[in-house]
């Protein structure tokens, strides 16, 4: 798409600090194909720094991030498109 089509490609990591060095050779794998192809890395981490992990869940044995995860994953993808757009 970004090649043939001229869209931007933009991934976004939907990840803590503790997720992110768990699978740290898929961070660092799609760190560099991010650089290699020129897309966009929009980082999430750095949002969960004051937010205890157990307060991030729906529920105690689901993995879904609750309203305030996706909150702060949308400021985060917000934040970074207005740079884009306005850079």
């Amino acid at each position: 798409i970004s090649d043939t089509q001229g869209l931007p490609v933009t991934f976004v990591v939907l990840a803590r600090k503790e997720e992110k060095i768990a699978f740290s050779f898929e961070d660092s794998l799609l760190k560099n194909l991010t650089l290699k192809y020129n897309f966009s890395l929009i980082e999430t981490a750095d949002r969960f720094d004051d937010l205890p992990y157990q307060k991030t869940k729906i529920f105690r044995i689901d993995n879904h991030g609750n309203e305030e995860v996706h909150r702060r994953f949308a400021a985060a993808i917000k934040e970074n498109l207005n740079l884009a757009i306005y850079s």
